[in-house]
Parts: structure tokens; sequence; C-alpha cells
């Protein structure tokens, strides 16, 4: 309870009593809120041309805050929809792909089976021997 008593005590002293001598808050006062008053002590302190200008110099800020605030939603928005329409397309060229390797193992199984040999089937799919190969193993098919 120390800290309550002090602190209102501090607060109390000061909004009291130093208000009307100082209009300053004093170092050693550290209770919580004091320091709102102590900034509007400031602002009061101010000629009618330095306080409109402090008025407009905090609304400059919030305005500049908003933008930036603004900027970057946008850009987070827009590197979504980057990131979509990437993976859309990704996702269409491995699909295509994946397609056409799949035509090309059916067409070497299925030429495997009709007795053609390695060199004629890699010529037909445009594959290596090798590749031939690793694919009729992989089927089971050697």
């Amino acid at each position: 309870m120390t800290v309550s008593k002090t602190s209102i005590t501090q607060y109390l002293a000061f909004s009291c009593k130093d208000y009307l001598k100082n209009t300053e808050l004093p170092d050693r006062f550290k209770a919580r809120g004091l320091k709102k008053v102590e900034e509007r002590l400031m602002y009061d302190k101010m000629d009618t041309t330095a306080r409109q200008q402090y008025d407009q110099y905090l609304k400059d800020v919030k305005i500049s805050k908003s933008m930036i605030d603004t900027a970057k939603l946008e850009g987070k928005l827009e590197g979504k929809l980057e990131g979509k329409l990437e993976g859309k397309l990704e996702g269409k060229l491995e699909g295509k792909l994946e397609g056409k390797l799949e035509g090309k193992i059916e067409i070497i199984l299925s030429s495997y089976d009709d007795g053609l040999d390695i060199t004629r089937i890699a010529r037909i799919t445009k594959l290596s021997e090798a590749e031939v190969v690793r694919i009729l193993k992989e089927h089971g098919k050697m």
C-alpha cells in the first residue's frame, strides 16, 4: 500500500501546490499518470501560435501514419494477389508437365509391351535411353 499512498501523495502535491508555483514536474515524482499532467502543462504554457503549430504537427503525424499503414496494407494485398497468381500459374504448368510425362510413360510401357526396342522408344518419346530404362524399371517391366 505504500506505493499507492506515495503515488497519490505525489499527484496531489504536484497538482495542488506546485502547479501554481512551478508548472513543471519535479524529477523525483514518478507516479503513474503524472507524465500526462506534465505534457498538458507544457501544452498550456505554449502561446497561441506555438499551440496551433503543435496541433498541426500532431495532425500531420496522424496523416503520415495513416498513409504508411495504408501503403503497408496495399503492399500486403498486392503480395498476396501476386502469390496467388504465381501459384496458379505454377500449378497449371506443373499439371501440364505432369500430364505430358504421364502420356510419355504410357507410350513407353505400351511400346515396350508391343516389343519395340529401347532406342526406338527413346526416339519416339524424345527421352534418353537411360530415362526410358528408368521408367520401365519403376513400373516393373525390367
